[in-house]
């Protein structure tokens, strides 16, 4: 995710945020908060609801962080 911010290319991850693999979409979903926050939140907010442990755990996390102090996992 790291290189992707480097490069600008975070953006190319949003169509993950649909996707049925949760892990897939938390990921995605925490790397883009910064280039779609209302997309990427709603797509945190589902693994929330819909994800078992770890997925859900980090995704709230995530959220907490997002919202807290506008930081994200991973440095990105």
């Amino acid at each position: 995710m790291r290189q992707l911010k480097a490069r600008r290319l975070l953006a190319r991850r949003l169509p993950l945020l649909a996707g049925d693999d949760l892990t897939v979409r938390r990921e995605a979903a925490t790397a883009c908060l910064r280039v779609a926050a209302p997309k990427a939140g709603a797509a945190l907010e589902s693994v929330v609801r819909d994800g078992t442990y770890p997925d859900s755990f980090l995704a709230r996390e995530a959220l907490a962080r997002w919202r807290d102090k506008g930081l994200i996992v991973y440095g990105v």
